[in-house]
Order: C-alpha cells, then structure tokens, then sequence
C-alpha cells in the first residue's frame, strides 16, 4: 500500500487545475447524487484517470440502490482502489 497524504475530491461540475493535480498524491471521484447522476459519475472517473494520478472511486451509500449499477459503469482499468461509506448492517455486505 501506497502512502497518501493529500487526496484531491473531483467535484462534480469542474477539473482541478493542473497545479492542484500535481500537488495532490492521488484524487477521488465524487459518487452519483442520484440515479440520473450515475452516467456524469462515471465519466467524472474517465475525466480523473485522465489526469494521470492515482484514482479512487467513491461509491454512495449502499442503502441507495446506486453503488452496483454505479460500479458496474465506472470500474475500469487505471481505478487504483475504491472508497466505500461504512454499511448499515451486514446483509449490505453479501451485495
């Protein structure tokens, strides 16, 4: 593992500059808001493996429905990892 210190948040309407892409140790790529939001999610993804820094992919809650449908489209080849908000229960975990 990695160590990380700064991790830059891709927002969902705007790139970072390219001096806060260089600065940053690696960026997460904000998760849907909602079910209409998964396709501008997964392109946030595409947008940030572009910068060339290591990538993460924060998924919703996994209560939301959204996290399956979501990484289903946003995985690919370059994700370094995935960052996932705490479960609910242990039943969300058998997904």
């Amino acid at each position: 593992m990695d160590d990380v210190r700064a991790l830059l948040f891709l927002l969902e309407d705007e790139l970072p500059s390219a001096e806060a892409v260089a600065a940053a140790d690696g960026l997460i790529a904000a998760p849907p808001s909602g079910e209409k939001d998964v396709a501008a999610a997964a392109a946030r993804v595409r947008a940030g493996l572009a910068l060339g820094r290591p990538l993460y992919a924060a998924i919703p809650q996994l209560a939301s429905g959204l996290a399956r449908g979501y990484l289903l489209e946003a995985l690919r080849p370059g994700v370094y990892g995935v960052a996932c908000p705490p479960p609910e229960s242990v039943e969300q975990l058998r997904y």
